[in-house]
């Protein structure tokens, strides 16, 4: 895979990502930035000047289409798109190439040295499980790392709030993080052997208040089968006392961990910047409030930058660079905040 090298000066008032209306994932590979956009399952592919170069992919059943994105990467030759029953194979200028079919649903496929790496679910009498597993080059599961209970189907409760469960890889690793612990992660090599887990103590409890929970139930119901149903599925909303202790997380290839917390301030959100013994690097307090319900990542990390989507004022969306040794409250390139 091409070097984490995306590290050129932006200018004060940030990159213009040009035609892309709802950003989903952030991720940066050498000289190219990489953004999906769940509505329209689109890949947007800029340079480092923030000039859009490429959209992969579109809505739909048919040969480069998905129904949703999954993880995408890039190597020296090829990006690759998952989605739920197929990965689809593009050149490294973006001209589709093949897709390589699943018998089976994975939520996410990373392509390692080994093979490939999955998320599968699946159901055991009534639990349903969220499994991580490594499996050969046909697709072939050759060993399962960790398993995660899901809310039950069968349960009269919905979680309002999910935990992290999500995977990355860097350098010759596999990190995987599982909130229902806490900060806890869990780091194995390409081969599925454990290293090492990270079990860090001291990241901020944030409440779930009322005002949280209201803001929480008008996300819900801007679904709209759970608009239509509300008055059948309200009581069985659950809230547990506290969010989890990070919404989501970025690594870089060295192993630094970026962690997006709950803790807000001034309309600023908490991230925490660990190294993979789970030791405090450095804090940030970066502009834009969570959407507790959508799960979006509109960050990634490289080893001397942050690198940060926000919305505009007049609605667009812009990228922004932080070097990570910065330390306090006033983020560079984001004066027009302050």
């Amino acid at each position: 895979m091409l070097t984490y090298l995306f590290c050129s000066i932006l200018n004060a008032g940030g990159i213009l990502l040009k035609s892309i209306v709802d950003p989903s994932v952030l991720k940066i590979y050498g000289e190219y930035l990489l953004i999906s956009e769940v509505k329209t399952c689109k890949v947007y592919m800029y340079n480092s000047k923030g000039d859009l170069l490429k959209i992969l992919g579109a809505k739909g059943q048919g040969p480069a289409e998905t129904t949703s994105v999954g993880n995408f990467q890039i190597f020296s030759t090829e990006i690759l798109i998952s989605a739920p029953s197929k990965t689809i194979v593009f050149d490294s200028s973006g001209k589709f190439l093949n897709e390589i079919k699943h018998s089976f649903v994975l939520n996410d496929v990373f392509k390692i040295k080994t093979g490939w790496l999955g998320t599968e679910t699946i159901q055991i009498q009534k639990n349903l499980l969220s499994c991580v597993n490594l499996y050969d080059s046909n697709f072939q599961k050759k060993k399962q790392l960790l398993s995660i209970q899901l809310p039950s189907p069968f349960s009269v409760q919905i979680e309002a709030i999910e935990n992290c469960f999500g995977m990355e890889t860097y350098g010759d690793s596999i990190i995987i993080a599982d909130t229902t612990k806490g900060c806890f992660f869990s780091i194995f090599s390409m081969e599925g052997n454990l290293k090492k887990s990270i079990e860090k103590k001291d990241y901020p409890v944030v409440e779930i208040t009322q005002e949280w929970k209201d803001k929480i139930i008008k996300e819900l119901k801007a679904s709209p089968i759970i608009a239509q149903n509300w008055e059948m599925l309200k009581d069985k909303i659950h809230f547990p006392k506290n969010f989890p202790a990070f919404e989501n997380y970025a690594v870089s290839e060295m192993g630094m961990i970026l962690l997006r917390t709950y803790f807000e301030k001034e309309g600023r959100t908490l991230f925490l910047l660990i190294n993979d013994d789970g030791i405090n690097l450095n804090e940030f307090y970066l502009p834009g409030e969570i959407e507790k319900m959508n799960k979006k990542r509109h960050f990634c990390l490289t080893d001397k930058f942050i690198f940060y989507i926000i919305e505009s004022k007049d609605e667009n969306f812009e990228l922004y660079q932080i070097p990570i040794e910065f330390r306090g409250r006033c983020v560079p390139m984001m004066h027009c905040y302050e």
